[in-house]
């Protein structure tokens, strides 16, 4: 059966056309690909950045945590010294208290 050449033809310039839109297509999409994976790769540069930036802050916070667990365990041993102290040496007023109560002693003592 012969071939009719128009069609022949035809054919061979659609297989073309087809071909020459297929490669635009392969490009195009090669460089949205790329385009897509730079900016993925633009988002996740900042989150780092970003994370990086807030463990710093952390870091700061756990920082001034310490000292204030050090200032407070301080105080708290400071006044644990005091309250020993003021076990081992009586006030002014229990003092005066204790001689009040062995003068009235001595007073009904006296009057008995």
């Amino acid at each position: 059966m012969p071939i009719d050449d128009r069609r022949a033809a035809w054919l061979t310039g659609l297989r073309t056309s087809d071909d020459a839109v297929h490669r635009r297509l392969s490009d195009e999409a090669a460089h949205r690909e790329v385009e897509a994976l730079e900016g993925r790769l633009l988002t996740l540069q900042a989150e780092l950045v970003a994370l990086r930036r807030a463990v710093g802050v952390r870091d700061h916070l756990l920082h001034d945590q310490r000292v204030a667990i050090a200032e407070r365990d301080a105080r708290i041993d400071h006044l644990a010294a005091l309250d020993q102290r003021s076990h081992q040496h009586p006030t002014g007023r229990a003092t005066a208290a204790r001689a009040g109560r062995a003068a009235a002693r001595v007073a009904r003592a006296l009057v008995r």
